[in-house]
C-alpha cells in the first residue's frame, strides 16, 4: 500500500514562497543600499568638484598677481638700478605696458586687474618719518581700482571667493628728474645721488574661460 502525504508537500510549497518573498526583499534592500551609496558618491564628487574649482582660481589669480607684479617691476628699473620716470603719466604707463609686451586691453580695459606705482623720494621718507603721511612724488594707475577694496577686505580675513588677490612689493632704486622742490637730479648709482622708493600693488581677478 502506498500513502500519498499531501499536508506534507503542501508545507513543503509554503516555506518555498516564504523563501522566495524574503530572498526578494533581501535583494531590494541590497539595490536600496548600493542606489543610495551611488547617490552618495555622486553628491560628494560634486561637492569636491566645486571646492577643487574654487580653489584652482583662488589660487591662479594669486599667482598672476604675483608674475604680473615681477614683470611690472622688471621693466619699472633701468639695468644702471634708475627708475624710468617717462613710465609715471598719464600717456607713460600704456608706454610701460607696450615696453613689457603687455596687453592694454586685457590689463586696463577687461575689469579683471589693477595696477598702482607710487614713486617717494628717501629724503621725503625720512623728512616726513612716519610711513603713514608718505606722498608720493610721481604714481600711475592702471585697470580697475576696485580691486584695492576687495584685496583690504580680504586681508582683514573676509571670506570673499569671488573677489581679487593682489600682491604689494616695495622697489628701491636711484631717481632721476625733478625734486619735490623743483630741482633737478640726476639718477645714477654714483655716491650722493638721490635714492627712491616705488611702492608697487598689482591685483587679480581673472577668473579664466
Amino acid at each position: 500500500m502506498i500513502i500519498i502525504n499531501k499536508g506534507s508537500g503542501n508545507c513543503n510549497n509554503l516555506m518555498m514562497v516564504r523563501m522566495i518573498k524574503g530572498n526578494r526583499r533581501g535583494g531590494e534592500n541590497i539595490m536600496i543600499f548600493w542606489q543610495f551609496l551611488m547617490w552618495l558618491l555622486v553628491g560628494l564628487g560634486i561637492v569636491i568638484g566645486v571646492v577643487s574649482f574654487y580653489a584652482s582660481q583662488i589660487e591662479v589669480k594669486a599667482i598672476e598677481a604675483e608674475i604680473l607684479s615681477e614683470r611690472i617691476a622688471g621693466c619699472l628699473i633701468d639695468s644702471k638700478g634708475v627708475f624710468n620716470l617717462k613710465y609715471f603719466s598719464d600717456s607713460g604707463k600704456y608706454e610701460l605696458l607696450n615696453d613689457c609686451g603687455l596687453s592694454r586691453g586685457i590689463l586696463d580695459e577687461s575689469g579683471y586687474f589693477y595696477i598702482i606705482a607710487n614713486l617717494t623720494l628717501v629724503s621725503d621718507i625720512n623728512s616726513v618719518g612716519n610711513t603713514e603721511n608718505w606722498k608720493p612724488l610721481k604714481s600711475f594707475s592702471i585697470g580697475n581700482k576696485d580691486l584695492l577694496f576687495q584685496c583690504d577686505v580680504k586681508r582683514k580675513g573676509m571670506e570673499a571667493q569671488k573677489f581679487g588677490d593682489c600682491t604689494q612689493r616695495s622697489l628701491y632704486g636711484f631717481y632721476g628728474g625733478e625734486d619735490s622742490k623743483g630741482n633737478n637730479v640726476k639718477g645714477g648709482s654714483e655716491e650722493g645721488r638721490e635714492g627712491a622708493i616705488v611702492q608697487l600693488f598689482v591685483g587679480s581677478n581673472n577668473r579664466g574661460a
